[in-house]
């Protein structure tokens, strides 16, 4: 934008701007030839295209792509002079000029190793074929450097206006690293010129590896709070070839140690956990040491275990008919627990009318304990479209396995009916206490 008194230059008294660029000063790359005026001081707009006749097309808008530029002011015949007040020029910047180094050691924003998948670079080579070479720092100290891990060739056409190109590069697989420098090798050996281009934007696709040793895992429950019998320890890690020891810890007590020695194309491994006595805790977590020279890079471990019952102080089945909404009588009863002391039964009829208070001895280990109820207790009939069961324990130590159940019969059942049975245990009703 000129800011311009043309000063009564007009006719053959015109007034011409030259636009040169690039330090290259034998001819311009643009000429503007400003309107005459009679009406004093005004604004003059002068637009540049990239169109190689060097024409002014003052609708087209493309601009002209320079590093540095300078102008030149011709008056053509005529006393008057023109008077230049000020100039405004608009520019955008459309990346960093480069012919050698693009980028510095990068860790892409993660600290630890990356397998990379995609490589997206914007770029504008002025039509010149040009290479990128991919370096890259690896290892376990992240002090191996790899020159030329890999190249990428690109180029670009011409276009109005300027250049642009963006590329896509699948990367092979096994490019693992901490960090990567980019670097520009020209493929062009004619004018040192040529060599220049531009690197607009770059970006890495990848996907993250956990650190190269984890010295161990929060404690972990399994999406189960109460007691686990581990079965199998499941890891999935990279321990470079080299032995790795892994202590499985279960409530903070090591209850197993083992040797694991893992490639990155091998990596998982199920270890059997010793089962004579079994190992039971609520709570598990890996202490990991890693082998001379190797590595403890963890990505992921689990559990199989079989959940034990959740270790309470009461179980509550609140109202329920049995599945059979007519009336009915329980016969017996199976349940098979752990208590550290004797363990109560109580069985509530409908309108919450307690029918039977019985109670069981304490198991020190898992045991069944088979008990009948009676017809009658006082005036109250052991008959109820609904029951209630409820099972005390002294603390919360008391454990009733899956397989309790209650055998009951339909007060209108057949005469050689069989009993039915309806489960008792805390994973298929509500534990409180």
């Amino acid at each position: 934008m000129l800011d311009i008194d043309m000063n009564g230059a007009s006719g053959s008294n015109t007034v011409q701007v030259q636009l040169y660029t690039d330090y290259v000063s034998s001819s311009p790359v643009k000429t503007f030839g400003l309107p005459s005026n009679t009406n004093g001081r005004q604004w003059v707009s002068l637009v540049p295209d990239s169109q190689t006749d060097g024409t002014f097309n003052r609708a087209s808008g493309y601009g002209q792509k320079a590093q540095v530029i300078y102008l030149s002011f011709i008056l053509n015949g005529g006393p008057q002079r023109p008077i230049i007040y000020g100039m405004r020029i608009t520019y955008r910047p459309v990346g960093e000029i480069t012919a050698g180094p693009v980028y510095d050691w990068n860790d892409l924003g993660y600290l630890w190793d990356k397998r990379l998948t995609e490589f997206t670079v914007t770029y504008d080579t002025n039509t010149t074929a040009q290479t990128l070479l991919l370096d890259t720092i690896t290892g376990i100290n992240g002090n191996t450097v790899n020159l030329d891990a890999a190249s990428f060739a690109i180029q670009n056409v011409s276009t109005v206006g300027p250049s642009r190109a963006l590329q896509n590069f699948a990367l092979p697989d096994g490019i693992i690293v901490k960090m990567i420098r980019l670097r520009a090798l020209t493929t062009n050996s004619t004018a040192i010129g040529s060599t220049f281009f531009r690197i607009l934007n770059t970006d890495f696709q990848y996907t993250k590896f956990p650190p190269d040793v984890t010295a161990f895992t929060e404690p972990n429950d399994f999406g189960y709070p109460c007691e686990k019998i581990a079965r199998n320890l499941i890891v999935k890690m990279d321990t470079g070839g080299v032995g790795a020891t892994v202590y499985l810890l279960g409530d903070g007590n090591i209850v197993g140690s083992y040797t694991v020695s893992t490639v990155l194309d091998d990596w998982t491994r199920i270890i059997p956990v010793a089962s004579n006595p079994d190992v039971i805790a609520r709570l598990y977590k890996l202490q990991i040491v890693a082998g001379s020279s190797g590595k403890a890079q963890l990505f992921d471990w689990s559990l199989d275990f079989v959940k034990e019952p959740c270790a309470v102080s009461k179980i509550d089945t609140f109202e329920t008919d049995f599945g059979f909404n007519g009336w009915k009588y329980i016969y017996e009863g199976w349940f098979d627990y752990q208590a550290n002391s004797s363990v109560t039964v109580n069985i509530l009829k409908d309108s919450s009318v307690l029918f039977y208070s019985g109670s069981l001895p304490a198991h020190a280990s898992r045991d069944m304990e088979r008990f009948f109820l009676p017809m009658v207790v006082g005036s109250t009939y052991n008959k109820s479209k609904k029951y209630r069961v409820q099972v005390f324990g002294s603390g919360s130590t008391l454990k009733l396995y899956s397989n309790s159940r209650f055998d009951w019969m339909p007060w209108n059942g057949d005469q050689r009916a069989s009993f039915n049975g309806f489960s008792v245990s805390p994973e298929q009703q509500l534990p409180t206490g």
